[in-house]
């Protein structure tokens, strides 16, 4: 609001008032007709053609052709008389001079600078009426609603960030970011073919390495995944891994044992480049990382990159994981709130809510599951000893509320707060609106919670982004990928995830 009310002050002050022209469009002969009429007793004047004077019949004035103002005829009455009616002739002549609202300043340009009439001599029944006032006189008044209204159209826009580009900008920052940090740095250097192509670069592709790997010791398998880091493990990134007494992102953990162990599942020996992989005797795991395969051909057995690139497999299992929720109060607000609202998944997730936390002094989670109270629990003990404010906003009754009874649900949520976090059970968002740097949520109960972060943990709904583009069928209702039960969604298409993003016919 306050730059809408600056914005329109500068509108405004900006227009070039003196510039516009006179409220009034009257021209100057006719405004001399309506001040005779306004100030003599009758105001039929005839004037003749060549030039003479003639006389009003019924005012006994004398009219001249010349520019000027009637003279006053030479009545019989005495000195004193005729001296006041020219002083009061005079005084109304003054006030119709510096009065704007009467004539406008076309009257006073007319009494200050005399100019020769340039209208033709007409009689009383040949004079044109005068133009209508009421087209023009509103001018003024239709500039400054207009000023008022654009001004309150670029408040609302600005107010949206619709002229901000900075997350396209960031976007286009972190795409070219990807592209010098990913292996191999171009995809000519991908194998063309391959016995066994994992998409995906989680836990289920893992497993499956290692299965297959343990069922073929020689065999060739490619990962392909659009994270820049080798396969690692997830759920220490909700708890363990913010029990590290420093704030340098390490990735690695303290297990329950006191043993530190690396968040990664192998040690980057393990895998061969991928460029080695075909010319490998004894075979190998290679994993292709910041590369996104953009669909399937499932009759050809070919892999299509986002950049063209084909890759031909002989069996291929897609784990693309989940996609993390947001709320659509978030998705909807300004993109100044969205800027100090995240989801959180995987490292990048991690490193960035890490960084964000080094400044802040209050954090909203929104989301009652696993992971809302494991990282509102974490986040409020954070290892570097720094105290942080932590809400955990959600609709169930308490921690867990779905997964757990009633009973075990309330005993979970008083351990949360013992753990220093301030529980809010029972509510949702209702509105996000930014306050200066923050962001102040408006509750379903009334209660206001004002934060430097938000971090949206409710829950995941299945990627099939790949599915819709390679003509895998997928489930009307329930989402997810339709498999048998061996897992297989087409002839060599094999589909691994969670069990809600598979349903099994």
């Amino acid at each position: 609001m306050p730059n809408l009310v600056k914005f329109g002050l500068r509108s405004c002050y900006t227009l070039y008032w003196r510039k516009l022209g006179p409220v009034s469009t009257l021209q100057g002969t006719q405004i001399a007709r309506r001040y005779a009429s306004k100030y003599v007793k009758n105001d039929t004047v005839k004037v003749r053609k060549n030039g003479e004077k003639s006389i009003n019949k019924v005012s006994g004035k004398f009219i001249s052709p010349v520019n000027k103002c009637p003279e006053i005829p030479q009545a019989p009455c005495s000195p004193s008389s005729e001296h006041q009616e020219k002083k009061s002739l005079v005084e109304q002549t003054k006030i119709l001079q510096t009065e704007p609202l009467t004539a406008g300043q076309a009257v006073a340009h007319f009494a200050t600078e005399p100019k020769p009439l340039q209208e033709p001599a007409t009689t009383g029944d040949d004079r044109k009426p005068p133009k209508d006032e009421g087209k023009d006189s509103n001018r003024l008044y239709w500039l400054l609603l207009a000023a008022i209204l654009l001004a309150g159209g670029v408040g609302v826009l600005q107010n949206y960030n619709v002229f901000d580009r900075e997350p396209s900008k960031k976007a286009a920052d972190e795409e070219e970011k990807k592209k010098k940090l990913r292996v191999p740095l171009t995809s000519a250097e991908i194998p063309k073919e391959v016995p066994y192509l994992l998409i995906g670069g989680g836990t289920a592709s893992f497993a499956a390495f290692r299965a297959i790997k343990s069922h073929d010791p020689k065999a060739k398998v490619m990962l392909i995944t659009d994270e820049l880091e080798m396969p690692y493990m997830r759920p220490p990134l909700s708890k363990e891994i913010w029990q590290n007494t420093d704030s340098t992102g390490k990735l690695s953990f303290k297990q329950w044992n006191g043993v530190e162990r690396s968040l990664f599942y192998e040690p980057d020996e393990f895998y061969l480049h991928p460029k080695d992989l075909t010319e490998s005797t004894n075979g190998g795991v290679s994993v292709v990382r910041g590369y996104t395969v953009d669909h399937l051909d499932v009759v050809q057995n070919l892999a299509i990159l986002s950049d063209g690139t084909e890759i031909r497999y002989g069996k291929v299992l897609i784990a693309p994981g989940s996609i993390p929720k947001n709320l659509d109060i978030f998705t909807a607000a300004p993109l100044a709130v969205q800027n100090k609202v995240t989801t959180f998944k995987n490292i990048v997730d991690y490193r960035h809510l890490l960084s964000v936390l080094e400044n802040a002094k209050s954090v909203a989670i929104i989301g009652g599951g696993f992971l809302g109270s494991e990282l509102a629990c974490s986040v409020a003990k954070i290892g570097t000893g720094k105290k942080i404010q932590v809400f955990q906003i959600f609709h169930e009754h308490g921690n867990l509320g779905k997964v757990l009874p009633e009973y075990l649900c309330k005993w979970t949520t008083e351990r949360v707060r013992e753990e220093g976090v301030t529980v809010m059970p029972g509510n949702q968002v209702v509105k996000a609106e930014q306050s200066g740097k923050q962001v102040k949520l408006h509750l379903i109960d009334g209660k206001v919670v004002i934060v430097d972060h938000v971090v949206v943990a409710a829950g995941s709904e299945p990627n099939t982004l790949l599915a819709k583009k390679s003509n895998l069928e997928l489930h009307s209702e329930l989402g997810g990928y339709i498999v048998n039960t061996e897992l297989q969604a087409r002839s060599n298409v094999y589909v691994v995830s969670t069990c809600r993003d598979i349903v099994f016919i």
